[in-house]
């Protein structure tokens, strides 16, 4: 609607919710909009906080997921709503959508991301075995070779976290020499 309105093209607002409709209008002239009392009030917008741009981003996203359901891109919005989440330190919110993304799309390359940045978040909750695990996954998911090799490094973190250093060793080993190209 933004680039409709920046082009100076007709643009078809049957069936779109008001607010995006009010958006695309405020927004590229830096204004913001709020309805109170059945009032439409609009005003210059303040500089928001890098939190509060993520938090409206996050709710842009979700509305977006909600209004095209089955988009190519779905999952990528998904992992963006996670990442944002965690972003602004929403912990449980961000595992929670990582581990929906998971079930939802499991075989893209979003669902991968997902399950490493899971894996970063178990093992900062002192998780190790469920970290150890999402790290194995990657393997499992015969994932690009820079995931392989972040994933050998973290499972050999998990079991010297957990005073297994020989159970490490031949994770650090393969993490040093790589698959990647």
């Amino acid at each position: 609607a933004s680039q409709a309105l920046a082009e100076r093209r007709p643009l078809s607002v049957c069936r779109a919710p008001l607010d995006e409709i009010l958006s695309a209008f405020t927004e590229p002239h830096r204004l913001e909009w709020r309805v109170r009392n059945r009032v439409l009030d609009v005003r210059p917008a303040l500089s928001a906080s890098s939190e509060s741009r993520r938090t409206r981003t996050v709710e842009r996203l979700r509305r977006a997921l909600r209004l095209a359901p089955g988009h190519p891109t779905e999952s990528a919005a998904e992992l963006a709503v996670a990442n944002l989440s965690f972003a602004n330190g929403h912990v449980r919110e961000a595992m929670a959508a990582y581990r929906t993304l998971l079930d939802e799309h499991g075989t893209s390359r979003e669902a991968t991301c997902a399950s490493y940045n899971l894996g970063l978040l178990e093992l900062r909750r002192g998780e190790l075995r469920a970290a150890r695990g999402r790290f194995l996954e990657l393997l499992d998911r015969r994932a690009e070779p820079k995931w392989v090799d972040l994933a050998h490094w973290w499972i050999a973190r998990t079991h010297l976290d957990a005073g297994e250093v020989d159970a490490a060793v031949p994770f650090l080993k393969r993490a040093r020499n790589g698959s990647a190209p």
